[in-house]
């Protein structure tokens, strides 16, 4: 949400969580990847904005399509699961 609101503040804010989070976030996920996720601005100006660096936006489309992959499985264990389940019910009745 940063890279679309430009602003850690706004992006936050839209996630119902508070800045100070969002921060602690940004920065633990940094520490453990060893990488700069946001370019960080000091000043008051109102034309900066918050931007991710390349590292951040190659990080960005690496989550999202392991974020897919994760849920496409989740889906697919939860069917055959399922149908475990369902065979369990039909041999008790």
């Amino acid at each position: 949400m940063i890279k679309e609101f430009h602003s850690v503040q706004k992006a936050s804010k839209q996630m119902a969580i508070s800045k100070g989070k969002a921060w602690e976030i940004i920065t633990n996920i940094e520490k453990q990847l060893n990488v700069v996720m946001i370019q960080r601005k000091q000043g008051g100006s109102r034309d900066r904005k918050t931007e991710l660096t390349l590292e951040g936006v190659e990080f960005l489309k690496f989550f999202k399509e392991y974020e897919e992959d994760v849920k496409n499985y989740a889906i697919k264990q939860f069917k055959k699961s399922y149908e475990l389940f369902k065979k369990k019910i039909e041999i008790k009745k």
